[in-house]
């Protein structure tokens, strides 16, 4: 019996075009990933009927859903724009070319929902298996300036799964080319009144939702946003001066950076932030502050965060 080693899988997504439902044309884009742990599963009800000797009846299975993340080097990608829009509940809008820089995503409330497909070599053969309507619940980005920008997606999906071979109309993307990013690529970061030389940063967003199971179905009909997406910013920077404990209270400022060079990264703002009084930190010869942004409405933009393309 052939068996699929654990380095083979090759990952895809595709924007669908009705959430739950597989595209049968468009383009498979690869995402180039470190971990990944997307599974289909479901729960068990527990029937308590003596059924005698001690033993229950069986149960039933419900709640189908997909869920797992994936871990990646952050790279501009086709891919990556899709779990970002995801993410962000937005979409790029262009402003020139298509995939150019200068393009906005905002965050929002449009949902964009995916397909995740893993292909895997088995025998002479590929086998592919395929989890539909996916939306992120969490885009998560962490870097310092000795190693690699890793990106983590959460991915939770109501869709049905499958595994068989690629519908016919659909054409696999080649993997994109453009530069892993690193620490040493990360630049103009930015906080409103403070100057800094900046350490290590974490970003995450986060969108709750929720699967609305039905009656009638062990699968839900839908996955719906539960709450207010969260948009959190760390940033660690080396204390030169007291600048950072003279922020104006109470006080809601913009923090940006951008990862990657020009023509191949992102830039992030939160366009309204909040934050908290810097922590101290003492690491050897070094004396850091770290600072943690939330990301509130901003009236002028409408929206608590926005990436555009580098």
């Amino acid at each position: 019996m052939a068996l699929i080693s654990n380095i083979e899988p090759t990952l895809y997504v595709i924007a669908e075009t009705a959430a739950g439902t597989m595209p049968s044309t468009g383009t498979l884009n690869p995402i180039l990933y470190t971990t990944e742990s997307i599974n289909f599963k479901s729960d068990t009800t527990t029937n308590n009927t003596k059924a005698g000797n001690r033993s229950p009846y069986a149960g039933r299975e419900y709640n189908y859903r997909t869920e797992g993340s994936i871990g990646f080097h952050l790279h501009r990608s086709k891919a990556t724009d899709l779990l970002l829009s995801s993410a962000l509940s937005g979409v790029f809008v262009e402003t020139g070319p298509v995939g150019e820089q200068g393009d906005v995503c905002k965050g929002g409330n449009t949902d964009t929902f995916f397909t995740v497909v893993r292909k895997s070599p088995l025998g002479s053969g590929f086998t592919y298996e395929n989890y539909s309507g996916c939306n992120v619940t969490k885009f998560s980005i962490s870097v310092d300036s000795k190693g690699s920008a890793d990106a983590t997606v959460d991915v939770m999906g109501f869709g049905d799964f499958d595994s068989d071979t690629t519908a016919s109309g659909l054409t696999v993307g080649t993997p994109s080319t453009q530069r892993h990013i690193f620490g040493i690529d990360i630049s103009n970061v930015t906080i409103t009144g403070l100057t800094a030389q900046y350490s290590s940063l974490e970003l995450s967003v986060e969108q709750p939702r929720e699967l609305q199971p039905v009656m009638g179905s062990p699968s839900s009909i839908a996955l719906l946003a539960s709450g207010m997406r969260n948009v959190k910013l760390t940033l660690k920077f080396y204390r030169s001066d007291l600048t950072a404990d003279e922020l104006a209270r109470d006080a809601v400022i913009a923090v940006s950076f951008t990862a990657g060079p020009v023509g191949a990264g992102y830039n992030f703002v939160i366009p309204a932030a909040t934050y908290n009084r810097g922590q101290l930190e003492n690491d050897g010869a070094s004396r850091f502050v770290t600072m943690e942004f939330t990301g509130t409405i901003d009236a002028a933009t409408n929206t608590n965060i926005a990436v555009s393309r580098n």
